[in-house]
């Protein structure tokens, strides 16, 4: 559609109005894209990033949304305006069981919301800022 000057929020518009129900589903690129470089694909790593996003998609959450494989850790990239609703403890809890029953033994969100490309740092370069992160499972440091 490029080649025809169309942008993707054209075609959005354009499957709104013609009544087409997929106008506003959000962009799934391959699942693989959630492992960071260098650590190997497998069947069973896709499976499980496909449960524990389809678990909170289950649970309501809407548009972009990610789950980051790090190992035993997954970091759940949420839609920026919906990161402090999932961080209140009745939500968060939800959001944690969801993504353990998918078969990872961490959780954190990761405060900064959803990013386009946020696996791309390569070995040896950090980003600008931080991950921040927060530790879904983690108590907080007594004052």
């Amino acid at each position: 559609m490029a080649a025809l000057g169309f942008t993707k929020a054209d075609i959005r518009a354009l499957s709104r109005q013609r009544g087409i129900p997929t106008w506003r589903q959000p962009s799934a690129p391959c699942l693989s894209s959630r492992i960071p470089y260098g650590t190997a694909v497998t069947a069973a790593r896709l499976r499980r990033i496909e449960a524990a996003e389809s678990a909170l998609r289950s649970l309501g959450i809407d548009g972009d949304l990610r789950v980051r494989f790090h190992g035993d850790l997954a970091r759940v990239e949420l839609p920026p305006n919906e990161v402090g609703t999932w961080l209140r403890p009745e939500r968060a809890e939800r959001l944690q069981r969801a993504v353990l029953d998918a078969g990872f033994a961490r959780v954190a969100i990761d405060l900064r919301g959803f990013r386009t490309g946020s696996l791309n740092v390569l070995g040896g370069v950090v980003a600008d800022e931080p991950n921040e992160s927060a530790d879904v499972g983690r108590e907080a440091p007594a004052a």
